[in-house]
Order: C-alpha cells, then structure tokens, then sequence
C-alpha cells in the first residue's frame, strides 16, 4: 500500500506538471492558429510515442520480470539497440517526408498554418528516438520493480521542461514551446540511462529477443493501425472552427493526465505481479487479481467521472482565469469533458484489462479486438461529426472506449477460464 500510494503521489505531480506545462502555453497564447498548428504537429510523434509505449513495455516487463539480473542485462541492451534503430529511421523518414502528409492531416488548415505545423512536427519528431530508448529503460525499471525510482527521474525531467518554457518562448514562441515538450523527452532518457549498466555488444538471436519479437509483431502492426484515431480526429476538426482542436486537445489530455495517474500508481506494479502468477501457472489465483483490479479501475474511474460532471466548470475558472489568461472557452471545454467521459473511464478500465492479456503473453487478442473496433467506428465518427460537430465526435469517442471494454472484459474472462481448465485436464 505504502508503494500504490508514493507511486500514486510522484504521478500526481509529475503529471500536473506536464499538464501545467500544457496549460502554460494555452495561457499564454490563447486557443487559436499558433495552438491548433502545435497540437496538430504532436499528433504522429505521438502516435509513434503510443506504439512504442503500447508494444514495448506491454511486451518487455513480462519478459523481463522474474529473469536473472544477469539475462536482464544482457537482453535490454539488445531490446535498447534494436528499438533505437528501428524508431530513429522511423523518425527520420517522417521529418523528410512531413512535406507530403501533414496537409493530408488537416486538410482544413491555411497554407500558412499547414506550413508551421510542418515546421512544429519536424521539432517534436526529434524526440522519437530518445522515446524508444525510454521505452526499453523504463521496461526495466518495472521488471526490477524500482517503479519509484523511474517516477522521480520523470518527475525531474517535467520539471526542467517546464522551467524551459520561461526561456525558450520569449526567445521563439511557439516554437520555443515545442522544444520544451521535446526537451522532456530528451532529459528522461538521459536520467534513466544508468539503469542499463555498461554498454554490451548484443546477442541479437537470442531466446528472449526472438520472443520479444514473436510478441511485438501482431502488435506494432495492429497499434500501427487502431492507434491512428487521433489522425482521424485532427483529419475532421481541421475543418471545424478555429481554436476546436485545441479545446479537443486540452479535453483528451486531461482525462488521459488522470487514467496516467491510476496507470502509474497501479497499473505498473500490476503487470510484473500478475506475469510472475501466470508464469507460475496459478491460473485462478490470475483471474483473482483481475477481478479485483478490475473492481478498483471500475470504481475508480466513475468517481473521477462524477468528480468532473458535477465540478468541472468550476475547477476549469479556477485553473484558467478569465482575467489572468487569454483562454476564454471554459463552458466549451466543460461540456466537451461531460461528453468525453467513456474516454477517462474507459482509458482506466482498458488499462487493467489490456494489460492483463499483455502479461500472459497474449499479444494478438486484444490487437485482434481493437482492429475490428477501430474499422467500424471510423464511419460512425465522420457521420457523428458530419451531423453533430464536436459534440457528436466526442459521444462516438465515448461509446469507442466503451465497447472496447466490454468485449475486452469477456474475450479475458473467456481465455483464462479456458485456459484454467485445460491446466486441470
């Protein structure tokens, strides 16, 4: 409970500080072109930064966990070469060739603002490389458990990104911002380095990494796919108003502040626990610790829910001051987080039941599920959008995250209990 509770803590504020840094560059230049052209510039380097935290830390920590310190060693170095590799060439055809898909992205933006978002994407694409080393650190942080650790070095990296904001955007506005979002990315995988140890040549055929890769396959192939909705979102609000992909930005980024917080706090030491029970074979003792985590996001995110249904408006006026701060959107931003609601229970609840499937080695079901989803909530979007704007998007959002649940909930019930019984034939 002590560790749930500091870990709970170093999220908090490491994840209000983010959240602060965010909020910064709102206040300061107002919901307009300058944030639409930012916002939108963060879409694929975080796309790229979901697939890696999707794949390699879902694949990596149940590997990883229960291993030898020695075999810990040796295979992180070879995950660290190949994942920086791998997403550095990833970054760099994507900054050469941003020129060609970014007003395919928001075909709605101005000559003028398509061409800045061009130059705001480039900047922030030069933190995936440092991103897919942080994946394969933090991996390992979590499968030696030193979850506090890895918390307190993001926590410090937060911290001088936002201090970097003072400096850089008197310096170069909004593009000095989007060096400061970069620069955290940077400063992380440079605390984290020492814990890999002294650099090793890697033994890249070995059992664990042929494993890794086995896993990661289905994986990066299907978050490829079902983790570019944010590219549809920005694809239809960049026809709606000015300033309505920021307010969407803002309203997404507080509710995935908050499911951070509980992934942090107890999704991460969920993982390497319920991968050593599966390893061990103790397939009822699995489906207790489900169930009971299960119970706790439930419960979790519903309250969070109630909390910003009943109080947001006013802890928005408190956070954005109409008299301190060039934001002026609040009851906009209000009713886009009422409607956005399956987003943050969904993100708390998916979280436990993903990384369920992910700790027993099963990479394909829940990227299997996702795929279908996905494919038919595409249509539905751009009909919800067509009719009802913002509004409809985020309702369809909603009922996205929440059928995405549900059937995740019974494909892991199903398969575990399957499994159970074949254990006992």
């Amino acid at each position: 409970m002590k560790q749930v509770i500091a870990l709970g803590c170093l999220a908090v504020i490491n994840l209000a500080i983010i959240v602060l840094l965010q909020y910064y560059i709102v206040a300061r230049f107002g919901v307009g072109g300058n944030t639409d052209a930012l916002f939108a510039g963060m879409t694929i380097p975080q796309l790229v930064l979901t697939i890696i935290n999707s794949s390699l830390m879902h694949v990596l920590v149940p590997l990883l966990s229960g291993e030898k310190e020695k075999q810990i060693y040796y295979d992180s170095w070879a995950f660290l070469y190949l994942s920086g590799a791998f997403f550095a060439f990833i970054g760099i055809a994507l900054g050469v060739t941003a020129g060609f898909w970014i007003p395919l992205i928001v075909p709605g933006f101005t000559p003028e603002l398509q061409t800045q978002t061009i130059y705001l994407t480039r900047i922030q694409l030069v933190g995936i490389f440092f991103a897919a080393i942080t994946g394969v650190q933090w991996a390992v942080y979590h499968a030696r458990k030193r979850f506090i650790k890895a918390e307190f070095c993001a926590l410090t990296a937060s911290v001088l990104a936002f201090l970097s904001l003072f400096i850089l955007i008197p310096v170069a506005g909004i593009v000095g911002a989007a060096w400061a979002l970069t620069l955290r990315t940077i400063l992380l995988a440079l605390f984290l380095l020492p814990v890999m140890g002294k650099p090793v040549w890697p033994d890249l055929r070995n059992k664990q990494v042929m494993a890794a890769w086995s896993r990661l396959r289905p994986l990066i192939v299907g978050t490829i796919y079902f983790k570019t909705d944010p590219l549809v979102d920005r694809y239809l609000l960049s026809s709606a108003t000015v300033g309505s992909l920021s307010l969407f930005y803002l309203a997404q980024q507080i509710y995935g502040a908050v499911a951070q917080i509980f992934n942090k706090a107890v999704t991460t030491p969920y993982v390497p626990a319920l991968s050593e029970i599966y390893k061990n074979g103790e397939y009822k003792d699995v489906n207790k610790l489900f169930f009971r985590y299960l119970t706790i996001s439930l419960l979790t995110g519903l309250a969070a829910y109630m909390v910003f249904a009943l109080f947001g408006e006013y802890l928005l006026r408190i956070i954005f001051p109409p008299d301190h701060t060039k934001f002026s959107n609040i009851e906009e931003l209000y009713w886009l987080l009422v409607f956005l609601g399956g987003v943050l229970v969904g993100s708390i609840v998916g979280q436990i039941e993903a990384s369920s499937f992910y700790s027993c080695g099963d990479t394909k079901t829940p990227t299997r599920m996702s795929i279908i989803t996905y494919t038919i909530f595409i249509p539905l979007k751009v009909f919800a959008f067509h009719y009802w704007q913002i509004k409809g998007l985020a309702l369809c959002i909603t009922l996205y995250y929440i059928t995405n649940c549900l059937i995740m909930f019974l494909l892991f019930y199903y398969n575990n209990y399957a499994e159970r019984n074949r254990s006992c034939a």
